[in-house]
């Protein structure tokens, strides 16, 4: 009689598969799905018993069938389908979608040689034997750096997968730095636009490209062409167009694999301006060109488009090491001094 009624302990005891969807909560499920009723329906409730039992031991939930009533809090880890592929059933295909790895993994599985009240529990260790074959995949050290980081329940099923040596290398918690690693640089290409101190407001563009130095910090190089509003003085107006190439360094200030996030800069440019001068009817004016000299710095914020393509704005200030101004009777025409605003909006392909 003891032993009978702990039996029946352990057996209440034991986990069970619900219906979908699971109870709320943080715990991470499984969904299972059997086609046209592809064991019948005690069979069903026997394979979908011993996989809740098997995942159980790493805290993954089973629930059987479509959603039901609210939608659940959170995706499953992995959608299991399970069809037959003969008329008796003695063939069964398993089928997983992962939503982990994001690809699809399946087997056929003869019954036959199995006795009948072995079959559940084999077809729950073909499907334990699948998800651990599709979860090593987040093991490798070359995982997209877009790819999300895998729940702790599935770290769990593939430490236990591996061998000792290994998981402890492949498997430790990655740093926000070291996502993103294997990108090595990025092109862009952006439009600008600036207003100075001392008047003058240019547009135009710039064509960059950079080079990762680690996983947070960039150097890069940028070759851009600006137009001048025209600048009207007692005599005339004033017209100016400038070449520019400059240097920057560039600091990732949140994780670079997220969706959103935020960067900062420092860069030196160097301009040669071309000014040209339009004087009146009763007037006399020359042109010219200049060498000009800036230094900023400012904050990136930016966009995953998806894949490689990321969506930049910069917003920075500047101060001029050489200012280029032009005069009229000795007053400031149109001039790079003072404190410069520089904005820019633009798209980077990583690569």
């Amino acid at each position: 009689m003891a032993f009978a009624l702990a039996a029946s302990s352990i057996a209440r005891a034991a986990p069970e598969a619900s219906l979908c969807p699971p109870p709320p909560g943080d715990r991470e499920w499984v969904r299972v799905t059997f086609s046209d009723g592809v064991l019948g329906a005690a069979d069903d409730g026997a394979v979908a018993a011993a996989l809740a039992s098997e995942l159980a031991q790493h805290d993954l939930a089973v629930c059987v069938g479509p959603d039901r009533g609210a939608a659940p809090a959170h995706p499953p880890l992995a959608q299991i389908t399970i069809r037959a592929r003969s008329v008796d059933a003695l063939v069964i295909r398993i089928a997983i979608d992962d939503g982990v790895t994001q690809k699809t993994v399946g087997r056929d599985l003869a019954l036959g040689a199995l006795p009948k009240d072995a079959r559940a529990l084999g077809i729950s260790f073909a499907i334990d034997e699948l998800l651990r074959a599709s979860w090593l995949e987040t093991a490798m050290s070359k995982r997209s750096a877009r790819a999300p980081e895998p729940p702790l329940a599935v770290k769990e099923v593939v430490r236990e997968s591996l061998p000792a040596s290994v998981s402890s290398e492949t498997l430790a918690p990655a740093s926000a730095d070291a996502v993103g690693a294997e990108h090595r640089g990025a092109l862009a290409i952006f439009v600008a636009g600036e207003h100075a101190g001392g008047g003058q407001t240019t547009f135009g563009f710039d064509a960059r490209a950079a080079l990762a130095l680690s996983s947070r910090i960039a150097l890069a190089l940028r070759f851009g062409y600006r137009s001048a509003l025209p600048e009207s003085t007692t005599h005339g107006t004033v017209d100016a167009s400038l070449l520019l190439v400059g240097a920057s360094v560039s600091f990732a200030l949140t994780p670079p694999a997220r969706p959103l996030g935020l960067g900062s800069f420092v860069r030196a440019d160097l301009s040669r301006e071309q000014l040209a001068a339009r004087p009146n009817a009763d007037a006399r004016a020359s042109s010219g060109s200049a060498i000009g000299a800036q230094v900023g710095a400012g904050l990136a914020p930016w966009l995953r488009l998806g894949g490689a393509w990321r969506l930049h704005l910069e917003l920075g200030l500047a101060a001029p090491l050489r200012a280029v101004a032009a005069t009229d009777d000795g007053r400031r025409a149109s001039a790079t001094t003072g404190v410069t605003f520089a904005s820019a909006l633009g798209v980077s392909a990583e690569f």
